[in-house]
């Protein structure tokens, strides 16, 4: 179908806000337990019309065509001028981004070398509704310990940028040293330390860049970093460390070690979050990781604004301002949220973000105040045609 024939004189208007009336009720992180329909979802909205002049012939049909619309749930293609304005900078030719992450045993710390003779208790609550965490612990004032992953465990393919992330919370230690080593070249290709302060990561002495640090539930936090100069043939380590100095005991909680063969960062992926219907190459949920989009844009997008993913059921509301790194990459934060079976967002599918360019499935739910015809043959003012958007 075209877009809603509106005539001369036709003035639309919203008289509600877009809303999502119908579906989920509660969701968090990682949609466990929580309802995953994304049925009856959409937003809702309302055409109102000026007086109309009956005696033209297309103002008879155009209500004719809504009254016989509403009886048989015809589906229109709808544009809104209210949805063309754009709050963020925009541009660029987003895509989602999830492609296989490369580390393996991300959460499996007993897979992981001893750096001195370090405290570990398994076991620990996760960030996505597990005990998969590790709290990880130094008691040796004298020397520094950690854990080490085994050389041979980050396939990188490719000399490249290569970007890292993993989880962390604060407990006991003030401070600790994480690095991904060049074993070969006896060099650091990416180091930060961690100042922890009222539980908040404080992050310093960055080799590398430092992308993200994006807080998650009950005092997790993700940090997300870029590194640069990998040579994939070399062997590649990852040295966790309480610490980072002599003298500095304590215990921190880690979860989660992540890697790519790219320049952006992807959701995480490992035993606890394999991704919808275990794909990992798949994104579901309330966040969008994408890439190619413009690099070093701050308010790429804004709350407010819509987004849609090519084969998506319904359009998405971005929920809050985002901003992208230096590599393009950005996540957005989506309403409603997507899961499996309803519809899940596959690695690469085109995200558009130009609102001229969005287009709602939607049927007509109700008209309010059915025009009165009078002798002179006009419409009374007061023709609203209620809107609902379907999944398409």
């Amino acid at each position: 179908m075209t877009a809603f024939p509106r005539s001369a004189g036709a003035l639309p208007r919203f008289a509600t806000p877009p809303k999502f009336p119908v579906g989920l009720q509660s969701w968090g992180p990682s949609g466990k337990g929580q309802v995953r329909s994304v049925k009856n979802m959409g937003r809702t909205w309302d055409e109102a019309y000026a007086i109309l002049d009956a005696q033209n012939p297309s103002m008879r049909a155009l209500v004719e065509l809504i009254n016989r619309s509403m009886r048989s749930g015809l589906v229109w293609d709808v544009q809104h001028p209210y949805w063309h304005f754009l709050k963020g900078v925009g541009g660029g030719s987003p895509q989602a981004f999830s492609i296989r992450q490369i580390i393996q045993a991300p959460e499996d710390f007993s897979q992981w070398l001893n750096l001195g003779t370090p405290t570990i208790t398994t076991g620990q609550a996760d960030p996505y509704g597990t005990t998969n965490a590790t709290l990880i612990g130094d008691d040796d004032a004298a020397a520094l310990e950690g854990k080490q992953l085994p050389t041979g465990l980050i396939p990188f393919t490719g000399n490249a940028v290569k970007t890292l992330a993993f989880f962390c919370k604060a407990n006991t230690a003030p401070e600790n040293l994480i690095e991904l080593r060049d074993q070969t070249a006896s060099v650091n290709r990416m180091a930060c330390t961690i100042t922890w302060q009222l539980g908040i990561p404080v992050i310093s002495a960055v080799t590398g860049t430092l992308l993200r640090v994006i807080p998650y539930n009950n005092g997790w936090w993700r940090l997300l970093f870029q590194t640069t100069a990998v040579t994939a043939a070399n062997a590649h380590t990852i040295n966790v460390r309480i610490g980072p100095s002599v003298g500095s005991t304590g215990n921190t909680f880690f979860f989660g070690f992540n890697a790519w063969d790219a320049a952006v960062c992807g959701p995480y992926r490992g035993p606890s979050n394999l991704g919808p219907y275990a794909l990992p190459t798949a994104q579901e949920g309330s966040e969008l990781y994408v890439q190619a989009a413009p690099s070093s844009t701050v308010a790429w997008l804004r709350q407010g604004d819509l987004i849609d993913c090519v084969g998506s059921p319904v359009v998405l509301d971005v929920t809050g301002q985002v901003d992208t790194d230096a590599a393009g990459g950005a996540i957005i934060p989506i309403s409603p949220p997507l899961f499996a079976p309803s519809y899940y967002i596959p690695h690469g599918t085109s995200i558009i973000v130009d609102p001229t360019a969005i287009t709602f499935s939607a049927v007509i739910d109700k008209v309010q105040g059915s025009p009165a015809i009078d002798s002179t043959q006009y419409l009374d003012a007061g023709l609203v045609v209620s809107w609902r958007e379907v999944a398409g």
